[in-house]
């Protein structure tokens, strides 16, 4: 029994063979060293077996990553499968095709008949009879009684590939095509490889691939379709008979080395065009075979027949066996040796069943590799025969592996030392080490890896002791920082510096860096107290707008660097200045600067709320800013006099601050005028 796997996917160009007497067993991967290579990323290095036992064919996946499937189904396992069954490898799927052994055939007849018979040796299945050659022109003649049989081989096979015939309206052949390229293009347009000038047809109507052992016909999205035995499809796979149809035209595809008959056609146009009437159909068949079975049983006993016998010499055999030897299929050897008791191959037959047995721990030993257990495959390597090829070729994997595997991690071990991640590198060496500790590379770099592993180890306790003393140092600093701003805002300059100076001195004594914050706090609090020294001095000489300038420095300084103007000695230089602000108010007031007279104003309310003269000022400064704002409005709206208008709504905003409403109010009718 053979069963053929036929590729669905188009990544997969030929189809492959378990042979369940030669070869039962295959394996399926990306690595070289599998019997079916599918050299695909998402296929696993030893993906499946393939198997077949007692004509029952099983499929087992090998704890592959991306899986196997059986009819879109998942399997774990082993999982037997049938004919015209799906199974896919990650994503790369296959049809199940079984060619069962043909049955012995008879052939009776009245007479021994005579002529030639075209046999393909190819499709022989079994060997009934062995004649020895008696001659080199043997053309292999069967002498029958009354009548000879010549029996060719090999005729058929000698069609290599397949072809497409064009038909007529009454399928008659009209023009035969060789499917020799991989791709075949069919189409109206001159440019494909098969050109079908007709209406019914597309530009490029289809595609046929050339697979290993089969075509596959592909639609190209064509207006009409393509159909196969009145059937629409988008891809399918051609067999031997099948009548594509594209548009309007008919073809027949003959398969490689089958031969087909013009009249087939013709019958079977003739069926499909007869309507006919199923019960009497029914009642016909019933009579056929009632007259069929009273003949039978009137033919005499004594009637003679013939059988005819597929033949093979036993030279060919032989050197069957002899190839096979060289080319290590060892299964082939027993078969034959065994089933045809062949003589003179004693020390074949016994190498070969040598070699099987050794065959099945390599197939064992190749699986550990797969799955990286080095250390068992090398326990159950010594179990192999170091006379079997396969000592050698296990030798010859387990080494290549291993390195490749040692490669690959000490690779990744370096990029993470190249990354500073130490502590990670060094734990994926020990584990290396501990898997091969004979291997020189790893232990050189395991050394190397423990010192830097060491120098980390200290650096990151003197790491951890430094941040722990650090967090305890700015714990206290920031309770005396605390400290200085209550002083601060009670008054009290001098003590608040004196404690941003205690503070310091706590990372000074422990050798660390002092926080830039406490040094910019003491500088500043000592230019606060200067300038409120200076301040006052001037203030007692009478230079009050002196003064006045050296308090807006120290407010400025407050509110940007320290803990804003709301400390005592703010206040207390706002008190000193209460008098000069009220003299520029009303300085200001009198020269009508009312934008001016109105900030002072704010400063005297700021410092002395219920002062009432400035309280009466402000209240004339706005009254006037909402008068210049009427009367802008009634230039406006009233007398359309926009030139008037911008002239007091300009006022207005001179007057009053942005956060001001009438200012807003003024800013939108001035930008209305001057549009």
């Amino acid at each position: 029994m053979k069963v053929i796997f036929k590729p669905l996917s188009k990544e997969v160009e030929n189809a492959f063979t378990i042979n369940c007497r030669k070869n039962p067993r295959l394996t399926i991967g990306r690595k070289d060293t599998n019997d079916i290579v599918l050299p695909f990323r998402n296929v696993s290095s030893f993906h499946a077996i393939v198997e077949c036992v007692d004509e029952v064919i099983y499929v087992e996946d090998l704890n592959s990553t991306n899986g196997t499937f059986v009819n879109d189904n998942r399997i774990t396992g082993r999982v037997s499968v049938a004919d015209k069954d799906r199974v896919r490898f990650a994503t790369y799927e296959f049809l199940i095709e079984v060619e069962k052994e043909e049955e012995k055939q008879s052939v009776e007849t009245d007479e021994a008949s005579n002529g030639t018979v075209l046999m393909d040796a190819s499709k022989v299945q079994e060997i009934q009879e062995i004649i020895e050659e008696e001659s080199k022109d043997d053309n292999n003649v069967a002498n029958k009684e009354k009548g000879t049989e010549t029996v060719l081989y090999g005729v058929k096979g000698l069609v290599q590939y397949g072809r497409l015939v064009l038909l007529d309206e009454n399928r008659n052949f009209l023009e035969e095509f060789e499917l020799k390229e991989s791709e075949i293009s069919i189409g109206r347009d001159s440019i494909n490889n098969i050109s079908i000038d007709h209406p019914s047809i597309s530009r490029v109507h289809c595609f046929i691939n050339r697979k290993d052992d089969y075509y596959e016909v592909v639609d190209n999205d064509s207006t009409n379709g393509v159909f196969i035995n009145d059937k629409k499809v988008k891809k399918a796979i051609l067999k031997n008979g099948d009548i594509l149809k594209l548009g309007d035209k008919e073809f027949v595809f003959i398969a490689p080395g089958e031969l087909f008959s013009p009249s087939f056609l013709k019958d079977k146009k003739e069926k499909k065009s007869f309507n006919f009437d199923r019960k009497k159909v029914y009642i016909t068949i019933f009579a056929v075979f009632f007259v069929l079975i009273v003949i039978l049983a009137l033919l005499p006993s004594g009637e003679k027949r013939v059988k005819r016998n597929t033949k093979i010499s036993v030279k060919e055999l032989k050197l069957d066996v002899i190839n096979s030897f060289k080319n290590e299929d060892w299964d082939n050897v027993v078969y034959l040796i065994e089933n045809f008791n062949l003589k003179g191959f004693e020390n074949e037959y016994s190498k070969a069943k040598f070699e099987i047995e050794n065959r099945k721990k390599y197939l064992k030993l190749v699986d550990l590799i797969s799955d990286n257990n080095f250390q068992e495959a090398e326990k159950l390597l010594s179990t192999i025969d170091e006379k079997s090829v396969y000592y050698q070729k296990g030798q010859s994997l387990l080494t290549e592996k291993k390195g490749e595997f040692i490669s690959n991690k000490l690779e990744e071990i370096d990029s993470l030392i190249d990354s500073d991640k130490i502590v990670e590198a060094y734990n994926k060496i020990i584990k290396l080490k501990t898997k091969f500790p004979e291997n020189e590379k790893i232990s050189l770099l395991a050394q190397e890896l423990e010192k830097k592993y060491k120098t980390y180890q200290k650096r990151k306790k003197a790491r951890q002791k430094y941040f722990a003393l650090r967090r305890k140092v700015n714990s206290q600093a920031n309770s005396l920082v605390e400290k200085a701003k209550e002083l601060y805002l009670n008054g009290n300059i001098v003590d608040s510096i004196a404690k941003l100076i205690d503070a310091r001195q706590l990372y000074i004594a422990k050798n660390l860096t002092v926080p830039s914050k406490i040094d910019r706090l003491k500088e500043n609090l000592s230019k606060v107290r200067t300038l409120y020294l200076k301040g006052k001095k001037q203030v007692m000489q009478g230079n009050t707008e002196a003064a006045a300038n050296n308090f807006e420095k120290l407010f400025e300084i407050s509110k940007k660097y320290l803990w804003g103007e709301d400390g005592k000695i703010e206040n207390e230089c706002k008190k000193l200045l209460k008098d000069y602000y009220v003299s520029k108010a009303n300085s200001f007031y009198k020269v009508n600067n009312y934008t001016k007279a109105l900030d002072y104003a704010n400063r005297v309310l700021d410092i002395s709320p219920s002062d009432r003269s400035m309280q009466a000022l402000k209240r004339d400064i706005l009254r006037k800013a909402k008068s210049l704002y009427n009367k802008g409005y009634i230039e406006q709206t009233q007398y359309n006099n926009c030139k008037a208008a911008l002239y007091y709504f300009r006022q207005v905003v001179e007057i009053l601050p942005s956060s001001d409403p009438i200012y807003k109010k003024a800013m939108k009718r001035i930008k209305e005028c001057e549009k």
